[in-house]
């Protein structure tokens, strides 16, 4: 897939400099690398993370084309230096990674907007999780608070939006379906999957993507409207389920090892959004109604033999958000959002309603000094996360940050079932940047 997008984007660029051989390019690039290391505050004591990542990127304009050329590779030494407590499938499925990010050409004039190529696509309003937010799938295997941006995965994906000062329609086509990729059993954060493990050993075999069929395509659009300082939007998505749904492999052997096998069904999700400003107060909500998502849960023959089940139910998605006024240099957000499915199912992996409360301070103490706190509560099972950040930029492309993820609940409760995975860490980022301008003499680029 990625090697044909490579041969899209070089015709492109061959077309578009053909239009003008004397117009001007400008051309951008940066990268940045990252260094991770993270430890396990509770038993086992352990090394949690020890990443390194690279992530490069190009940008091209050229009158009213432009261009992006991202990639990231990554590297998980801990997964590999700690043998006893990650699994060998862990290791040689999640232990490194190279992968094209954005990776797309667009066309821009006036009130017309085409974008063709890998993107990611944001419809949510919310900060710290997922709602609205339904177009990309999503990257899943570190949990925790991080970048919104890094835990999405760039797809193929035709682009079209036409704007007006208050207006613009949008329409989305994906030729070819990708799905979360979710952590593996054994990881810091399966425990999601936990319920499903009544073996003595327990895998998964990941499904990333789809045939590319016709009947797999994706297609979606979405209606923007600002009048009087009200920003709303309505939209629509008919996709494959991102989440999958599991039943169990012909290769199982109950009781003594159970594999699983990951399936996504086609869905349709129609929402909106709606964000306004007033004196400093931004006030944001998201309302999402997805239809015929099939869930998982256990039955149990009447001799106790367990076997799994896939029925069908409609999920209702509220959100309510508030972000206050800077007072000094304090920042301050809130946010509540409930999930609920039409039907409960018992022995399900996941309950009929979720309630999620939030709440995120940030503040500057100085120019290169920067704090944050994300605490987040399941009021539904009383679990909860909190995240402590420190953030040092005082070095000249340099940035140094100290954090801490805690989970705290019952073992059965959505949080507490990943308190193994509460640690401290240490990030550093290097980064640079350069652009450059000059006349195009020919084709060659």
């Amino acid at each position: 897939m990625q090697c044909h997008y490579i041969s899209i984007f070089s015709i492109f660029a061959i077309v578009l400099l053909s239009f003008d051989a004397r117009a001007e390019i400008q051309q951008s690039h940066s990268g940045k690398f990252d260094d991770r290391f993270g430890y396990h505050l509770f038993d086992p004591h352990s090394i949690s993370s020890n990443l390194q990542m690279v992530s490069l990127d190009k940008k091209i304009q050229f009158n009213s084309w432009s261009g992006v050329f991202a990639a990231r590779a990554w590297h998980e030494a801990s997964y590999i230096n700690d043998g006893q407590e990650y699994p060998n499938s862990l290791r040689q499925a999640d232990s490194e990674e190279l992968t094209l990010r954005d990776f797309y050409l667009q066309y821009k004039v006036e009130n017309t907007f085409i974008r063709i190529g890998n993107q990611q696509v944001v419809w949510g309003e919310a900060f710290g999780f997922f709602y609205s937010d339904i177009i990309n799938p999503k990257d899943l295997r570190d949990g925790g608070f991080r970048e919104l941006e890094d835990i999405r995965i760039p797809v193929p994906i035709i682009n079209l939006k036409y704007s007006l000062d208050r207006f613009s329609i949008q329409a989305i086509y994906l030729p070819k379906a990708y799905f979360n990729m979710n952590p593996l059993p054994g990881s810091d954060f399966s425990a999601r999957i936990k319920e499903l493990n009544f073996a003595n050993t327990l895998s998964v075999n990941r499904n990333l993507s789809a045939a590319i069929e016709p009947a797999n395509g994706e297609y979606g659009g979405r209606l923007s409207l600002n009048t009087q300082g009200i920003d709303t939007s309505w939209f629509f998505f008919s996709y494959l389920d991102r989440t999958p749904h599991y039943t169990i492999n012909s290769s199982s052997s109950l009781p003594n090892s159970i594999s699983l096998d990951e399936h996504h069904s086609r869905i349709f999700s129609t929402g909106a959004t709606l964000s306004y400003e007033k004196s400093g107060f931004v006030y944001r909500l998201e309302a999402l109604k997805t239809f015929n998502r099939k869930y998982t849960n256990i039955i149990f023959s009447q001799a106790g033999v367990p076997s799994l089940n896939n029925p069908f139910s409609d999920e209702s998605i509220f959100v309510l958000g508030l972000d206050l006024p800077q007072v000094e240099k304090f920042n301050f957000g809130f946010q509540y959002s409930e999930s609920s499915i039409s039907d409960y199912f018992e022995n399900s992996l996941r309950p009929q309603v979720q309630q999620l409360f939030s709440l995120r301070a940030s503040s500057a103490f100085s120019d290169n000094h920067t704090g944050q706190v994300i605490y987040a509560n399941q009021t539904n099972d009383g679990s909860s996360a909190l995240q402590l950040e420190y953030l040092y930029s005082g070095f000249d492309k340099i940035e140094f940050k100290l954090g801490a993820d805690f989970f705290e609940g019952a073992s059965s409760s959505h949080f507490g079932s990943i308190h193994h995975a509460s640690r401290i860490y240490t990030h550093i980022r290097l980064w640079f940047s350069d652009s450059t301008s000059q006349k195009s003499e020919s084709s060659n680029l």
